[in-house]
């Protein structure tokens, strides 16, 4: 579990701090037209609770209590503050997280841009490979969806599925880590689905 939880962070850590890099390096754009993810009011799944986090104005739909950190990481923009909420369900690891960018930061740099390089970013840091990479929308805001194959520091393989939204200054990322072999976490679309914004 810890392993997972390990890659968890990973990605969390290098997504936030690759998107806020002023000069992305340039990347193939692999993305489909964007996908529209709908924020309308959606019965909870069964066996999920509804979590609110009204600081980071977000609800979403999960298996189990979700635990707060905080950690700031130092990046080209200066230190971003990351405040993240995760779950563990047997050996899967379930995680909401989102991060406030300066102003000056998506003056300088295009959505796209940013989006690739927490992509790049997530896969870099944990040896990993983008299997997947579609443009996706909430609410009107863009967003990508990913699918990354990689490793945790002890070597262990896994696969994060995961979304990120940037919604004016703040970029959202959900995500579901899960052991390579056992057939994905049950429940991973639902979690992801599930996210809505709160007074936006």
């Amino acid at each position: 579990m810890k392993n997972i939880i390990a890659l968890t962070l990973g990605v969390v850590i290098l997504a936030f701090s690759a998107g806020c890099r002023q000069s992305a390096a340039n990347t193939s754009n692999n993305a489909n037209s964007p996908v529209a993810a709908t924020s309308d009011s959606e019965p909870v799944p069964v066996n999920t609770k509804l979590f609110t986090s009204e600081a980071g104005g977000f609800s979403i739909a999960t298996p189990g209590e979700m635990r707060e950190t905080t950690q700031d990481v130092p990046t080209a923009a200066g230190n971003i503050k990351i405040s993240l909420y995760q779950t563990t369900l047997g050996e899967n690891a379930f995680v909401a997280g989102y991060s406030d960018f300066p102003a000056a930061v998506l003056k300088q740099t295009s959505t796209d841009k940013m989006l690739d390089g927490a992509r790049d970013g997530a896969a870099r840091n944990v040896n990993g490979t983008v299997v997947s990479d579609t443009k996706i929308t909430l609410d009107g805001s863009p967003g990508r969806e990913i699918v990354i194959h990689g490793k945790a520091p002890s070597g262990q393989e896994a696969t994060a599925k995961v979304r990120y939204y940037l919604v004016k200054n703040r970029l959202y990322q959900i995500m579901v880590v899960t052991p390579k072999g056992n057939g994905g976490a049950a429940g991973t679309d639902d979690f992801l689905q599930s996210f809505k914004l709160q007074n936006q």
